[in-house]
């Protein structure tokens, strides 16, 4: 039994074009990274709040309360249940906290009001 060869070739312009492609995606995708939402529903539904990455360390207080969130960065985000991210669970003091990863999205155990990004390294 005899089976048909198939050649793939790509005309040179296509080539081209592919090539060109792959070496440009990288900056489209450095144009959008990093970014982070926090959400005031669940599922990530709602009000969308930016996480802002430029200032990493400093505490930013929500303009509303969170419920959820997604996240791409180098930079992990503590989330407070307190304002000024102080630790505790909501109204309380204590040592809880959420951190969010480099690569995620979730939900919230408690509704988050402010959140600080961790420095690279910490």
């Amino acid at each position: 039994m005899r089976f048909p060869r198939l050649r793939w070739t790509l005309p040179p312009a296509t080539a081209v074009a592919a090539l060109l492609s792959l070496v440009s995606a990288p900056q489209a995708a450095a144009d959008t990274y990093p970014y982070g939402h926090l959400y005031t529903g669940p599922d990530r539904s709602g009000t969308v709040m930016d996480i802002d990455y430029s200032d990493p360390g400093v505490c930013r207080t929500l303009p509303a309360a969170a419920r959820s969130y997604d996240v791409l960065a180098e930079h992990d985000v503590d989330l407070f249940f307190n304002p000024g991210c102080r630790t505790g669970a909501p109204g309380e003091n204590g040592d809880l906290y959420y951190r969010v990863g480099t690569f995620n999205a979730g939900e919230l155990p408690w509704a988050v009001v402010s959140y600080r990004v961790r420095p690279a390294g910490q």
